[in-house]
């Protein structure tokens, strides 16, 4: 997991992952995170669980930015 950049998972199974990662690579585990929460729609539900879920694994959420 940590030897690749992409990752390929179900939605719901990179978040699992990227939990699973916090304790390998905290920096790996972060991004990955940060590309799920990314990803979930605004306005939905899940996405203020994961927005609380960052905050109690004390990781800093990155907005993407639309180019």
């Amino acid at each position: 997991m940590t030897e690749s950049k992409e990752i390929m998972f179900s939605p719901r199974e990179k978040l699992c992952g990227a939990i699973i990662e916090l304790e390998i690579d905290r920096k790996n585990g972060e991004r990955i995170f940060n590309e799920y929460y990314n990803s979930v729609e605004d306005g939905k539900p899940h996405k203020n669980y994961v927005t609380e879920l960052a905050k109690q694994l004390n990781i800093k959420l990155t907005e993407k930015t639309s180019a």
